[in-house]
């Protein structure tokens, strides 16, 4: 028999792009990443297209046989304040983090052990590292497993992990110091070292007892 030739698709708009290989990952269309910033910007150039869940790196961390179900919530808070006759004024807008959650399968079939799978998913819901969700329209950089669960189904033979995860994005935010200030006391304060506190001389607590202080 023959073989069937491998259809020639353009690269149009609104044209899905196929590849012959269903492992390896379209880079024709863009990404989406929620959380911009350089990290993702590196994660994005190396996963594009594939359903895991990678490191700061890049690096493969969570490989899931499938995909189930995806849930992305994001919310952001409108501020107000009174004013005249008992009305309210909107006067800022203030993103909330994300919240994500991702059913993914495991059936030690595939890239990874149900073993690893599972001790893997319990170290990210144990840890405070950072963790990246790549999908095949967005990125969602930046966020932590707040909690899974998993389940094994009778219909699938028992075998199949079937995981509910939970994400949070996590916000990092920078401190500033504040040294050149017109004030003294607006200044950081700075650690000279250790202080050993001692019993004032009987001199010392007689110019303080002048002075009431004490």
């Amino acid at each position: 028999m023959p073989l069937i030739p491998y259809p020639n698709v353009p690269n149009a708009a609104g044209v899905p792009q196929l590849h012959r290989n269903p492992n390896q990952a379209t880079t024709a269309g863009a990404v989406s990443t929620v959380s911009t910033n350089a990290t993702s910007s590196s994660v994005q150039s190396k996963v594009v297209g594939s359903w895991q869940i990678v490191d700061s790196q890049g690096a493969a961390i969570i490989t899931p046989d499938s995909v189930l179900q995806l849930e992305y919530r994001g919310e952001s808070r409108i501020s107000s304040a009174p004013v005249e006759q008992g009305a309210f004024a909107s006067y800022n807008k203030i993103a909330s983090p994300y919240d994500l959650r991702l059913v993914i399968t495991c059936g030690g079939n595939g890239v990874m052990r149900r073993d690893d799978f599972l001790s893997t998913l319990n170290a990210l819901a144990n840890s405070t590292a950072l963790c990246t969700v790549v999908t095949p329209d967005a990125i969602f950089a930046d966020c932590n497993l707040a909690s899974f669960d998993y389940r094994r189904q009778a219909n699938n033979g028992a075998t199949l992990i079937i995981a509910d995860c939970f994400f949070q994005e996590i916000r990092q935010t920078a401190s500033a110091g504040l040294r050149s200030t017109k004030q003294v006391s607006g200044a950081d304060p700075i650690k000279l070292g250790s202080v050993t506190p001692t019993t004032p001389s009987s001199t010392v607590l007689t110019k303080l007892s002048a002075k009431g202080v004490m």
